[in-house]
């Protein structure tokens, strides 16, 4: 794997997340989105939900469980609209970015 899009990709999301507005406590319309980079491919695994619990257990789960070799999962809670919009954003960045894109919604969300 190239090492510059892998930065690129986590640099375009760090950014993202850094100016994420924080989920206010009255906000009950939330969406959660989890991802996980692989360390050793171009690959990038994620997970959204929207109105539910906190996912993020379960998508760590899932990583471990599967035997991915990914760097630290990461998870961010954020209005919805908002939600939908990093969704969007990011998955735009992460194939720009020519990383293969894994939809794991499905399967993180199992234990549900």
């Amino acid at each position: 794997m190239q090492v510059t899009r892998l930065v690129r990709a986590l640099m375009a999301l760090f950014l993202v997340t850094a100016a994420a507005p924080p989920v206010l406590a009255s906000d009950r319309d939330t969406g959660q989105l989890c991802w996980a980079i692989g360390r050793l491919d171009d690959t990038v695994y994620f997970a959204g939900i929207e109105g539910r619990e906190d996912r993020s257990a379960s998508f760590a789960s899932l990583i471990e469980i599967s035997g991915l070799e990914t760097f630290p999962p990461s998870c961010l809670t954020l209005p919805v609209n908002d939600y939908r919009s990093l969704r969007q954003q990011s998955i735009a960045e992460w194939r720009q970015a020519e990383l293969e894109v894994i939809d794991t919604t499905y399967m993180s969300d199992l234990d549900y």
